[in-house]
């Protein structure tokens, strides 16, 4: 097969993996605590998220005219998942 179609097979199914585990820390963090603390918790879990994305993003952006382009970004995050 083509690469085109391994690279998109492979970031569909990481996107449906990172959104189900998205959706189940969520129930979980609201069955844990109670009333009072759910919101904070969730709205804390989910700008975490996108905290995250946005840093990535600008890395991304900053590393994009390095030399070796992807591998850096390929080896940074690599190094921040084994962490």
């Amino acid at each position: 097969g083509s690469s085109l179609t391994w690279l998109v097979l492979g970031r569909s199914m990481a996107g449906f993996a990172i959104s189900l585990s998205s959706m189940a820390c969520c129930i979980y963090v609201s069955e844990l605590v109670g009333p009072r603390q759910r919101g904070v918790l969730v709205s804390l879990y989910e700008a975490g998220i996108t905290v995250g994305i946005l840093l990535s993003y600008a890395l991304n952006y900053v590393l994009a005219r390095a030399p070796w382009e992807w591998r850096h970004m390929f080896g940074w995050a690599a190094a921040l998942a084994l962490l």
